[in-house]
């Protein structure tokens, strides 16, 4: 199932794996259970 949220304590209780793609982009890859809103948000804007 693919999941597209920008509320991501929704994100991070519902995934097993979360990517983040900026412009059109994977930039980032976590694992649920090493994800934290802070590494999330940084992968997305930088």
């Amino acid at each position: 199932m693919v999941v597209i949220s920008s509320y991501l304590p929704e994100i991070i209780a519902l995934s097993d794996r979360i990517l983040v793609a900026r412009t059109g982009r994977i930039v980032a890859e976590f694992d649920a259970a090493d994800a934290t809103q802070d590494k999330i948000l940084y992968a997305a804007v930088h």
